[in-house]
């Protein structure tokens, strides 16, 4: 039991003899997304293209629109990191402790019992802020917590919402993470009308260009799943109907969603 809810998990104490079918699944669950099906609460393609694209690189930022499933794709990430890795230290910041750290023990739980690692120990801080502290019996730690500024440096890195965070976690934590060759890092946040996600996504691209393939930008936004929409929208719109309704909202942003929608359905 965390946080007030309780989990269907194998402990550490259970000893599983694997048969030869899930030893064969647990070799293609190490490289396979497709194989984290079951484990999310609605499995999209979208989804699965976030988990392939963190997959298959070190550095990723993925800039998400609210309600699409971000926080469980990234639960589902650190549940298939943790079914195929020993000794390991993973770091979830993010401002919804509580909320992130079900929906990675719900993950947990979804995982096929012949994959999951035994639960050692659970542990909950509620003062002066929640944080939590999951171990298991392969030796790897999972931390949630909202911090600005890491202590340590983990093996996996997982910021929900760099845009509340910006470029002072950045600045402070990642000069000593990335000179760690073997730290992965996920940074995932949604357009915000203050511009801190944009700094972030700026800095991404710098770096890209500086040292092409060594960070993998990706867009889950509403812009990019409604530009049909925008077409459609400006083609009923004066352009001077379009700029006092549109020229003010950031695309991406929920308020540009929802000024979407308006339009629509008028």
């Amino acid at each position: 039991e965390i946080f007030g809810k309780s989990y269907r998990l194998r402990s550490s104490s259970i000893v599983l003899n694997h048969t030869n079918d899930e030893l064969q699944d647990i070799v293609r669950n190490k490289t396979l997304p497709e194989m984290m099906n079951g484990l999310l609460p609605q499995s999209r393609e979208y989804q699965f293209e976030m988990l392939r694209q963190i997959q298959s690189n070190k550095m990723n930022v993925l800039s998400c629109a609210r309600q699409i499933g971000t926080t469980s794709v990234l639960a589902t990430y650190v549940t298939h990191y943790l079914a195929n890795s020993w000794d390991k230290s993973i770091m979830f910041v993010t401002k919804d402790v509580r909320g992130a750290t079900h929906k990675i023990m719900k993950a947990i739980q979804n995982c096929p019992y012949h994959r999951q690692s035994g639960i050692r120990e659970v542990n909950e801080n509620n003062d002066p802020e929640p944080t939590a502290v999951i171990s298991f019996e392969n030796g790897c730690t999972i931390r949630v917590f909202d911090m600005s500024k890491l202590l340590v440096s983990p093996d996996l890195l997982i910021v929900d919402g760099i845009q509340f965070y910006g470029l002072d976690l950045i600045a402070g934590t990642f000069p000593g993470l990335i000179a760690r060759t073997n730290t992965k890092i996920v940074l995932a946040g949604l357009p915000d009308r203050e511009g801190n996600f944009e700094t972030v996504f700026d800095w991404a691209r710098k770096r890209n260009d500086k040292n092409p393939g060594s960070t993998a930008i990706g867009t889950w936004d509403w812009k990019t799943y409604w530009v049909e929409h925008e077409q459609e929208i400006r083609s009923q719109l004066t352009t001077e109907q379009w700029f006092m309704e549109y020229e003010l909202l950031v695309p991406g942003t929920q308020e540009w969603r929802d000024k979407m929608l308006e339009t629509i359905l008028r």
